[in-house]
C-alpha cells in the first residue's frame, strides 16, 4: 500500500530498531535497501511458467517436443518477442543468444498466457540434460523485470 510516486529509479530502505532502543552486538547491520523502477505507464513482464516434454524421458538419438507456456504477469500489454529453447543449456543466456529452436510470441495482454510447442527436437546422447527456455530473448521490450525471462527443466535422455 505504499505510494509509488513519480516515474523513475527509486530505493526502498528498511531499518529495524530505527530508534536504536535495543542494545545489539552489531548495530551496523540493521538496514537494507532494494532498488526498483517506477514506470510512467503499465508495462509487461514476461515469464516462462511451464515446460512439458513429450515424451518426458526422450530416447537417445531420438526426437522429442516441448510445450512452453509463457505469461505476461505485468500490468500492461506488450510484444513477447522471441521464445528461444535449448535442449541442453544449464547456464543463463544473454540477450540475442540463439537457441536450438525459436518462435515468435506476439503481443500478450496483461495476465495473458500462451503455449508454444517445439516439435522434432534432437535428444542427443543418453544422460542428464537441462532444457532452457528464454522468452523475449531479443530483449527489445521494456519490462518490469528482465531477470525472470528464463526457466529450466532437468530431464534424462534414456539409452
Amino acid at each position: 500500500g505504499l505510494p509509488a510516486g513519480v516515474a523513475g529509479a527509486k530505493t526502498l530502505r528498511a531499518f529495524v530498531d530505527s530508534q536504536c532502543l535495543t542494545t545489539e552486538a552489531n548495530e551496523a547491520n540493521n538496514q537494507a535497501t532494494k532498488t526498483y523502477t517506477v514506470f510512467a505507464s503499465p508495462i509487461p513482464d514476461f515469464v516462462v511458467t511451464n515446460l512439458v516434454l513429450t515424451p518426458s524421458a526422450p530416447i537417445a538419438n531420438g526426437l522429442f517436443s516441448v510445450a512452453v507456456t509463457v505469461r505476461n504477469q505485468g500490468s500492461g500489454s506488450g510484444e513477447g518477442g522471441w521464445l528461444d529453447v535449448w535442449t541442453n543449456q544449464p547456464t543463463s543466456q544473454a540477450c540475442l543468444a540463439d537457441g536450438d529452436a525459436y518462435a515468435g510470441v506476439g503481443t500478450l495482454a496483461a495476465g495473458a498466457s500462451k503455449t508454444l510447442t517445439f516439435p522434432g527436437l534432437p535428444a542427443g546422447a543418453a544422460g542428464a540434460k537441462t532444457l532452457r527456455a528464454f522468452v523475449e530473448s531479443g530483449c527489445k521490450t521494456t519490462e518490469a523485470d528482465d531477470g525472470n525471462n528464463q526457466a529450466v527443466k532437468a530431464y534424462s535422455v534414456m539409452p
